[in-house]
């Protein structure tokens, strides 16, 4: 039988894959609609480059996370972190920043998750396995 802790760990492990899952579908899919637009993507500036560079990796990372947690969410919160850092300087508008930062929690949970079950299984008991002895 799972323990509440292990429960609690697999409960915010869903909300790590969904949550992620929704924001990197929709994140993609509204750069592809905006790619397809005519005009719609001023791919000219190196700004907008460097803003969605980082954006992209942070999706990929995102889906990621759902095999490697720990891989997935540090690749997702390093982009994530700098393109909040980035937009501040270069477009000085909160906005990026606060969907940085609504995006960093899927993220967060998954290295959340990562640690919380290793930590989990290094402090469960060791399972030997029973050896018999037949007498000679």
């Amino acid at each position: 039988m799972a323990t509440s802790s292990a429960r609690s760990i697999l409960v915010l492990r869903w909300i790590a894959r969904i949550l992620g899952t929704i924001i990197a579908v929709f994140t993609l899919t509204r750069f592809a609609v905006e790619i397809l637009e005519p005009g719609g993507l001023n791919i000219e500036n190196v700004q907008h480059w460097v803003l969605l560079i980082p954006m992209w990796i942070a999706q990929i990372g995102l889906l990621l996370g759902w095999r490697w947690e720990r891989f997935g969410g540090m690749l997702a919160s390093a982009c994530l972190i700098f393109l909040g850092i980035a937009s501040l300087i270069i477009l000085r508008n909160p906005a990026v920043l606060i969907m940085s930062v609504f995006m960093l929690i899927p993220a967060v949970l998954y290295i959340y998750c990562w640690q919380a079950t290793k930590k989990r299984d290094l402090m469960a008991p060791a399972e030997t396995p029973e050896v018999h002895h037949e007498p000679a």
